[in-house]
């Protein structure tokens, strides 16, 4: 009997992708608590399914734990929760997301009808307006992307490319898989030296997820190839492009990306730290890629002549250079045009944003169906991040709830230090060393705006 209650007990630890958030999200019983919109004091009850402790009926104890631990933890989960039509995955997470998800439908839909809104619900009420207004959007068509598509018409020489990109890659976001065209552009941590954020240059301009779909010359691979062919050609046809003209620029979208992917790391390359550090200056990069302008396309960033950058994969820039040196201005325009249409598809007219779902929902993840228009506008708002975190914030966070939050981290805070103070193989320098960590430690609870303390 004690060895199977052990048993028990490390199934329920291992399998916290399906127990950890059960009493978040249960099934049955009901727990209420307070919110209040702060701005106007207005307070209500919310009532949610809610059972305290973990769920043993996520476990399927049918199985035999010695031949598939991972199903007898979370067998009865899985059984229990397929997953939706309109999901690509689906978990304890995913299913929290979703009912936060509408409690965000009702502030954006209040957001959108109130005439004395805040600045915050104007901006998110406004965009939620748009963005559910899918007659006006098809309406439009494809003329969101007109002057995209000049610009692109415009180019006269290879040369020309980084100051169309440093133009696009702002844009270039939240697309379903892929990554920015030609390459990728932001800032990230000098890995090196914690006080410093750097700007960093890395592997990108594929369509596919990654090298690997390029590459790999297994069946089904060859078959996810073809059909990416057809679904580029399809959306160069959608954006004006005739059959033939589409079908032969999806075919040097291929060919380009198959190049880009011949030049990138592995994947369990990437995972070593220093296979993605390389800290050089703006000429060094420039002698990697000397047909990219890249004193341009910083300036295009507003960024004059930075004095030094992360380059992840130098090899990849060495790539990149020979594709651009063995294609023409002509291939360049085709492989623009198409990323142009495959980072803009979510928000453009309903038969590009069916046929972008169609490959890379359906084909490449299995999701069934699309879903709503309202799921997917509070899905895509990612530009809007800080402000209709505000509005959440005001509307499903009350007062109460973040005091109670302070508390616990308080009294975790008092644990640890009790707990530091009494260890018998720590010496007491080191002690005060783990304590000065301790009581550093910043807890934001809410809101980054008054909602920061420092524990002790």
């Amino acid at each position: 009997m004690r060895a199977t209650k052990r048993l028990l007990f490390i199934a329920f630890l291992s399998c916290s992708a399906c127990l950890a958030l059960q009493s978040a999200i249960p099934r049955s019983g009901v727990h209420t608590w307070e919110t209040s919109a702060e701005q106007t004091g207005a307070t209500q009850t919310v009532s949610v399914p809610y059972t305290p402790g973990l769920d043993v009926s996520a476990m399927d104890k049918t199985v035999d734990p010695c031949v598939d631990f991972y199903a007898y933890s979370c067998g009865g989960w899985q059984k229990q929760n397929p997953i939706p039509a309109n999901q690509a995955s689906w978990s304890v997470g995913a299913r929290l997301t979703e009912q936060t998800r509408e409690v965000l439908r009702d502030i954006l839909e209040k957001a959108a009808d109130d005439p004395h809104r805040s600045s915050i619900n104007q901006k998110i009420g406004d965009y939620y307006s748009s963005c559910m207004d899918e007659s006006a959007i098809n309406a439009a068509g494809v003329g969101a992307l007109k002057a995209d598509l000049e610009r692109i018409a415009a180019l006269r020489t290879k040369a020309d490319l980084a100051g169309y990109l440093a133009h696009f890659h702002p844009q270039d976001i939240g697309v379903y898989f892929g990554s920015s065209a030609l390459f990728r552009f932001g800032s990230s941590q000098d890995v090196k030296n914690s006080a410093e954020v750097i700007a960093e240059v890395d592997e990108g301009g594929l369509g596919l997820p990654d090298r690997d779909y390029y590459l790999k010359d297994d069946a089904r691979s060859k078959e996810l190839r073809s059909k990416y062919v057809v679904h580029v050609q399809k959306m160069l046809e959608l954006i004006g492009e005739k059959p033939e003209g589409a079908a032969a620029d999806a075919q040097t979208v291929m060919r380009i990306e198959t190049a880009l992917g011949k030049g990138m790391l592995t994947n369990v390359e990437r995972r070593d730290p220093k296979a993605t550090y390389h800290r050089m200056n703006v000429n060094e990069l420039q002698a990697l890629t000397p047909s990219f302008a890249w004193k341009q396309y910083f300036a295009g960033y507003g960024l004059n002549n930075p004095q030094s950058l992360n380059v992840a994969a130098p090899e990849f820039f060495r790539t990149m250079e020979a594709t651009i040196r063995a294609e023409d201005l002509g291939s360049w325009e085709a492989y623009l045009r198409w990323h142009l249409v495959h980072a803009q598809a979510r928000w453009l007219s309903s038969p590009i944003v069916n046929e972008d779902f169609n490959f890379y929902g359906r084909t490449l993840t299995g999701q069934r169906e699309l879903g709503t228009r309202w799921e997917r506008c509070i899905r895509f708002m990612y530009p809007l991040n800080d402000a209709v975190g505000e509005a959440y914030v005001a509307s499903a966070f009350s007062s109460k709830a973040k005091e109670r939050a302070s508390k616990m981290a308080r009294q975790i805070e008092r644990a640890m230090e009790q707990d530091i103070r009494g260890l018998t193989w720590m010496s007491d320098p080191t002690k005060q060393e783990a304590l000065t960590k301790l009581h550093d430690v910043v807890v934001m609870i809410g809101t980054p705006t008054g909602g920061a303390t420092t524990l002790g």
